[in-house]
């Protein structure tokens, strides 16, 4: 699963996925995430999926607040 999100990642030229065993928290109340970018890769524990929802929304506004601060003016 994570090979396969890492090579989606360098193929699609993107700056972050996240990868997680679909099948395993489909029904489920919780779920397990992995976001994987440039600068490696975080496990995030399982949690509830709204509270895993909150932690991936700050990564991805994390990421964005440095490519704003990075960008040229």
């Amino acid at each position: 699963m994570l090979a396969n999100a890492r090579g989606k990642l360098d193929r699609k030229g993107l700056e972050m996925i996240v990868a997680n065993d679909a099948v395993a928290s489909i029904g489920r109340p919780t779920i397990a995430l992995t976001v994987i970018d440039r600068d490696g890769t975080t496990a995030l524990p399982e949690r509830p999926k709204i509270d895993a929802a909150v932690v991936l929304l700050d990564a991805i506004l994390e990421r964005f607040n440095r490519w704003v601060a990075l960008r040229p003016a």
